[in-house]
């Protein structure tokens, strides 16, 4: 009859059994972690023991550093790194850092057969339950495109800062020429709100930009109502068919003050053809309607005063070339106006190819100031005229003679008589000789 077994027999056999079942445990664990790091597609992994004897190699290893797991099993580091002619001593700097309980990262490239990449590694330890070191892994991934990107990156940042600062200068050489421009600029966009507006519109209107900013019906709002419709039928043709044709009117500006604009403006467009909004200019010439005004009433009294003259006159600018004529001298002359403007005076009125000897005008454009003369005219018949002419210039703004007015009055019936009384007093003496 087969005894039971004691306790402690029972307890040795339990003993037996937990050990084989922790043996099949961490047997199990250990393939199930060599079959992860196998199977891992993206990292590659390296594994020593506490020697620095290779004990692992995982496939992506194999296609990264060029060597298959077979070559490099067994091997020790040291081996391998004379084998690839590198320092030991990042090794050894490793070692000593993972013993330390830390991590090892670095950065290194190679090249291999697929060309130089560029690998990130990190080195850690390998700890036991008794947390004591019993290996290292190296922990490697390709970051070749990831810094390929960055490096692209990086330039493209610096493209992107030096066209940033291209036109950051260009938006200042715009501002500049913009704000000191001495005439009213501005932008409207495609709804007629202002993207700029020069400082010029208060110096023109007394209204800031920031007035017209907030308020892009303002521009509208002083134009002078007599003008509206101008303005108005001008800027829909400037919408409907993009021409550009300027035009005055007027304004009133904040201090009731009536000024006269010269105006342009255009559509803008983008380099695809992208309707960009309104880009226009304004200039103040209300002194230059002033001059106008001016020289218009100053021309009327000319012409008024140079026409009622009853004496033969006319106007010839500096190549000698008639410009005006009176009625006198062209009744004088049997002729009309059109048939001798812009020609040569001394063709006209003295049948020459050249300038008259004594002409009063040429002493005029000569000596710059009124000058007088007298000459003489023998008529078809034989008989003679005598004339005394008077010229005198007409100067520009830059003092500079444009003109000279030549008039020339008969004095035929004077000069007889002058000559007459010479001969009266001979035959007055000779008459009361005789007595």
């Amino acid at each position: 009859m087969k005894l039971k077994p004691t306790y402690q027999e029972l307890e040795s056999e339990n003993e037996k059994l937990r050990k084989q079942l922790s043996l099949i445990s961490v047997e199990n664990e250990t393939n199930l972690l060599r079959h992860i790091l196998y199977s891992a597609s993206e990292m590659s992994v390296a594994v020593t023991d506490i020697n620095l004897n290779v004990i692992f190699f995982n496939p992506k290893a194999e296609e990264l550093f060029g060597y298959k797991a077979l070559e490099l099993i067994g091997k020790n580091l040291t081996e391998i790194h004379v084998m690839e002619n590198v320092d030991f001593a990042r090794v050894q700097k490793a070692i000593d850092i993972v013993r330390e309980g830390g991590k090892y990262d670095y950065l290194v490239e190679i090249d291999n057969p697929t060309g130089t990449r560029t690998l990130q590694s990190q080195v850690r330890g390998i700890w036991d339950n008794k947390n004591a070191l019993v290996g290292f892994v190296l922990f490697t991934t390709d970051i070749t495109k990831q810094k390929e990107a960055e490096i692209k990156l990086q330039k493209q940042n610096e493209e992107l800062q030096k066209a940033k600062t291209v036109i950051e200068k260009n938006e200042e050489k715009f501002r500049t020429v913009a704000d000191f421009n001495y005439n009213w600029e501005y932008w409207l966009d495609t709804n007629e709100n202002y993207i700029y507006i020069s400082p010029s519109c208060l110096r023109i209107t007394g209204y800031s930009s920031i007035e017209f900013s907030e308020n892009p019906k303002l521009f509208t709002k002083i134009i002078h109502p007599d003008d509206a419709n101008i303005v108005e039928n001008h800027i829909h043709k400037v919408l409907n068919t993009d021409a550009i044709e300027p035009i005055n009117f007027r304004i009133i500006t904040k201090n009731n003050e009536v000024r006269w604009i010269s105006h342009v403006c255009q559509t803008v467009y983008d380099s695809k053809g992208n309707n960009l909004g309104q880009r226009g200019s304004n200039t103040d010439i209300t002194k230059q309607k002033k001059a106008e005004k001016e020289l218009s009433e100053s021309e009327k009294k000319f012409n008024a005063i140079f026409n009622n003259n009853p004496n033969p006159s006319h106007l010839v600018n500096t190549n000698f070339e008639i410009v005006l004529t009176n009625s006198e001298l062209l009744q004088l002359r049997k002729t009309s106006q059109e048939e001798i403007l812009g020609k040569k005076c001394y063709e006209i009125y003295q049948n020459k190819k050249n300038i008259c000897e004594n002409c009063a005008v040429r002493k005029v454009f000569y000596e710059k100031k009124e000058v007088n003369s007298e000459s003489q005219l023998i008529q078809s018949d034989g008989s003679v005229k005598y004339f005394e002419t008077y010229a005198y210039p007409i100067f520009n703004e830059q003092n500079e003679i444009i003109y000279a007015v030549e008039t020339t009055i008969d004095i035929t019936e004077r000069t007889e008589i002058t000559k007459t009384k010479p001969r009266i007093r001979i035959l007055k003496r000779r008459i009361y000789n005789s007595k």
